[in-house]
């Protein structure tokens, strides 16, 4: 099964995004694999759509601390998808001063080189509110999008455009990465789903 990384800052809403596709995609019951290293036998458990929401989604981030990975099948007319999804660590400019949070950000990164796929999920209203600041060239998310390049499976997914602010800041990465794919969605409500599927589709073999 080809392994796409979902990657981004804390509070970017990765988990939430990788549980509303998953359930989109028709899935019932998500079998969630919570692994402390990349490749290492995980705990897995099985959960229905709004438990699985209830336990891993938080207000407070960092709420993942560990890489956690749902494996998804879908099938739409002659299209199957089939994909890992992994939930990575949430990815800072600074280190940080826990260590356990430093490794999960290693291990993080280790699975985004791996990956056949990245979805890199940006906070619509946040970029609006900082966008010099958040897609500095050298900070964490430009690089992300520069690893995506040379991957040619990248997907931007600019999160939150139910909020305030979510729009522009879609327009904002627009703007400031021409080129790039961006797709603007909202992981609570589902939307842009279809066009990350599409997108799913045509990089995964």
């Amino acid at each position: 099964m080809a392994q796409a990384a979902v990657v981004g800052r804390p509070g970017a809403g990765k988990t939430l995004f990788v549980l509303r596709f998953a359930q989109w995609c028709g899935c019932r019951r998500l079998v969630v694999t919570v692994s402390t290293r990349p490749g290492a036998p995980g705990l897995r458990r099985e959960l229905s759509p709004a438990e699985a929401v209830a336990q891993l989604v938080g207000l407070s981030p960092p709420t993942t601390r560990r890489l956690q990975s749902l494996e998804l099948v879908h099938r739409s007319g002659k299209h199957l998808l089939a994909v890992e999804l992994v939930d990575t660590v949430g990815l800072t400019d600074d280190v940080h001063p826990e260590p356990d949070l430093r490794r999960g950000m290693a291990d993080s990164l280790a699975v985004a080189l791996a990956s056949r796929a990245l979805l890199h999920l940006l906070d619509g209203p946040r970029v609006a509110q900082q966008p010099g600041q958040l897609l500095h060239p050298d900070g964490i998310d430009a690089q992300l999008a520069r690893l995506g390049e040379t991957r040619a499976r990248y997907a931007a997914l600019v999160n939150k455009l139910d909020l305030p602010g979510g729009a522009r800041g879609l327009e904002e990465v627009r703007r400031l990465w021409p080129g790039r794919t961006v797709i603007g969605i909202s992981a609570l409500h589902g939307w842009g789903f279809e066009r990350v599927r599409r997108f799913l589709l045509r990089s995964l073999p």
